[in-house]
């Protein structure tokens, strides 16, 4: 099977929890609150998979998915403008800002990289070109620089990691620019985004790019949209702040319906820039408003918690999954329910055990020996 383009991982990858203002260590959040938009990011993250490997659930199918990158860029914006906006302002060192999203992002990036990197060797292996050529590729992405220009895919290795490339970029742009910027100039920045976001799904006919050379750089308008309406759409919810009942419930309908729209040829283009420029500010507004109960709430953030991986080792594991349930040597068997029943538990159990044996206790050693730098 040939993957398609993914939608852009920012999966996780604003939320930051920490413990109370008294006892936050150099370099933490404020203490994260938003928990239905943690559950909406782990219920995109699942909808990622349903699109790029259609059939794991039988009939059901997300042919919009790949919109979510849309919806990751906004949480973005919204989460980390939430976090870190009040230090931001007040002066905190833009090294200091980036290297803590660099704690952040870096441990399940590399950890999934490596694993795209065996997954290349299998007997299905999607992979072409010599160990040299291989490892040159793995040495690029895991400095976040996309691999050859005559590669296909910018990360060849795992392909989902081109979101990654651009949070960074919108993380840099965060720290240098649009955090000194008035509503006014952000919302100037995101009209012209939008026109961007526009002009390129009607050029392409969708918005389903980011990942592929030679379009690939259109995405840099997704990033810009998405991310800088983020920040605005938290300046409004702050401004307003209100609990909106069943908040959480309608936005969780509303971004599924969203995503399992029908792919139609002929309205496809108008669906795309209605739900990226439209509906999305109004879901993140919605489901910020929410407050859910303390079941959903746990829900939520275990959601949350394993939507990084789960979206970033998605790709590589369903490799292995296709060698294991090949149909002939070097052919990869097409997804199936069958498949789906084993592959989806194990990826969710690998993605929380990479959260709680990986990713935390790896955070947790890089905050302690660069706190100095963190202040």
């Amino acid at each position: 099977m040939r993957a398609r383009s993914v939608p852009g991982a920012v999966i996780g990858t604003g939320q930051d929890s920490s413990a109370g203002p008294a006892q936050r260590a150099p370099g933490r959040s404020k203490p994260h609150t938003f928990a239905t938009l943690d559950g909406l990011r782990g219920v995109a993250a699942l909808a990622v998979i349903l699109f790029h490997v259609p059939g794991l659930l039988g009939p059901i199918r997300l042919a919009h998915g790949y919109l979510a990158v849309d919806f990751f860029f906004m949480l973005s914006g919204f989460v980390l403008a939430y976090a870190y906006g009040d230090r931001l302002g007040r002066g905190w060192p833009t090294r200091s800002f980036l290297l803590v999203r660099f704690i952040r992002l870096y441990p399940v990036y590399s950890l999934t990289l490596l694993f795209g990197f065996g997954a290349a060797f299998l007997p299905i292996g999607f992979q072409t070109g010599s160990s040299h050529r291989m490892l040159a590729r793995l040495a690029l992405g895991l400095v976040f620089l996309p691999s050859f220009p005559s590669d296909m895919w910018l990360f060849p290795l795992n392909f989902p990691s081109w979101s990654i490339l651009l949070e960074g970029i919108g993380n840099l742009g965060h720290a240098l620019f649009l955090r000194r910027r008035s509503s006014t100039q952000l919302a100037l920045v995101a009209s012209c985004a939008a026109v961007g976001v526009a002009w390129t799904a009607v050029r392409v006919g969708h918005l389903n790019f980011g990942s592929i050379r030679p379009i690939a750089s259109f995405a840099v308008f997704r990033l810009a949209f998405g991310y800088v309406t983020g920040m605005l759409l938290y300046r409004v919810w702050h401004s307003r702040r209100r609990s909106i009942p069943a908040a959480g419930l309608l936005s969780t309908v509303i971004l599924c319906g969203i995503f399992a729209l029908p792919m139609s040829s002929a309205h496809l283009v108008v669906i795309d820039i209605v739900c990226a420029l439209l509906a999305f500010p109004l879901l993140v507004l919605l489901a910020a408003s929410s407050t859910p109960g303390p079941r959903a709430t746990s829900v939520c953030k275990f959601l949350g918690a394993i939507s990084y991986p789960v979206y970033l080792l998605h790709i590589p594991l369903y490799f292995v999954f296709a060698g294991i349930y090949r149909h002939a040597p070097g052919k990869a068997a097409p997804p199936t329910l069958t498949m789906g029943i084993v592959y989806l538990p194990t990826l969710l159990v690998l993605s929380w055990l990479a959260v709680r044996f990986v990713d935390a206790p790896l955070r947790a050693t890089l905050t302690r020996r660069l706190q100095r730098h963190l202040v």
